[in-house]
């Protein structure tokens, strides 16, 4: 009997087990659970379940704006920061569709586009065509959670840049929020972090769910767009610019432009 009820407990464990194995991969890097399910499936390439005997294995292949170590959200997830190493991996899987991932590409004319003002809704949406055409423009698509978004916003990256070519008439830089709601942008500039960034909270357009950024590129967020006079896109790359090579590569470019 107590053979019996021995091999009742071997094969219970064994069932329990088995349903509890489950390993979750960016890649060949496993992360957490928590981490996992961190990631939007909207910003997703592809997704992989894979079952052997034991384990099932989640595989994800993650948009460049999918860093597992971006922002954690009070109430919402916690993300557990990567090592410096598997930093440096992940960034250079995704670094590595910075323009690959383009749909509309440099030469290609850049459609007319409608943007909404986050802080007063009642207001009419603004489209390219009524207010930028003719204009070098500089996008830049981000959101509140984005980690590398918030950073690349912050004063000695891309606003010191832009302040660079503040007395040119016709030059406009434009950051635009792909947050899901308007909520969350007036959210985050109430916060701490959103205080560092508070000189974009009142030229911040808002790209309701990232639509057309997606029509412009499946690489995510962060995404730069510059755009000459005559509507030809420039620069289409999905990545941050933060270092100064980056950042004196999209300076030229706006150079060229401006001449």
């Amino acid at each position: 009997m107590k053979n019996l009820l021995l091999i009742f407990i071997l094969i219970g464990t064994s069932i329990f087990c088995y349903a509890k194995i489950e390993k979750y991969y960016i890649r060949n890097i496993e992360i957490s659970k928590e981490e996992y399910l961190a990631l939007d499936s909207m910003l997703l390439r592809a997704k992989e379940i894979w079952t052997d005997w034991d384990t099932v294995k989640y595989i994800v292949e993650p948009n460049i704006y999918s860093r597992i170590d971006s922002v954690s959200i009070p109430g919402r997830v916690s993300v557990v920061r990567k090592s410096e190493r598997e930093i440096a991996e992940i960034d250079s899987i995704l670094n590595s569709n910075r323009t690959e991932s383009a749909k509309l590409k440099v030469g290609d004319r850049i459609p007319d586009f409608t943007f909404y003002d986050y802080m007063f809704q009642e207001r009419m949406p603004w489209s390219y065509s009524d207010l930028l055409e003719g204009n070098v423009i500089l996008l830049n698509f981000w959101a509140t959670w984005c980690g590398p978004c918030v950073e690349e916003l912050k004063p000695e990256h891309l606003p010191s840049l832009a302040d660079e070519f503040k007395d040119f008439d016709n030059f406009v830089f434009l950051p635009v929020s792909v947050n899901y709601s308007n909520q969350e942008l007036i959210d985050f500039f109430q916060s701490s972090r959103g205080k560092e960034l508070g000189w974009i909270e009142y030229i911040t357009a808002w790209d309701k769910n990232g639509e057309f950024a997606s029509a412009l590129s499946k690489g995510g967020i962060p995404l730069t767009i510059l755009i000459d006079k005559d509507g030809i896109i420039r620069l289409n790359e999905a990545g941050t610019f933060l270092s100064d090579e980056q950042k004196a590569r999209l300076r030229n470019k706006i150079k060229e432009l401006l001449r």
